[in-house]
């Protein structure tokens, strides 16, 4: 996530030198915008890892407090989504109580 983060900001620079790209950069704005929301490590909180009988989410190492809340969001979203249950149903596989 960080890797595209830089990717948008070395391709904002990139943009600003000429004032046609900076035009063209203001028609693309609110997707690239929404792209680096989407990749932003806070907005998700962090990542379920797959392969357990319970949600487990595991939150990026420097996370603050918006990201530890949207973390515990996940985890409330994967329990009332029956998340576990499904992978365990579409694999085939029983999950363990």
């Amino acid at each position: 996530m960080n890797f595209l983060t830089a990717i948008i900001d070395g391709l904002v620079r990139f943009v600003q030198r000429n004032p046609l790209t900076m035009l063209g950069a203001l028609l693309c704005k609110k997707g690239i915008n929404g792209i680096r929301k989407t990749m932003d490590y806070r907005e998700t909180g962090g990542s379920i890892v797959i392969g357990i009988s319970r949600p487990v989410i595991k939150a990026h190492g420097s996370s603050d407090g918006t990201a530890f809340f949207n973390a515990i969001r996940q985890a409330r979203d994967c329990v009332a989504g029956n998340v576990v249950q499904t992978i365990a149903e579409n694999t085939g596989r029983p999950v363990k109580k």
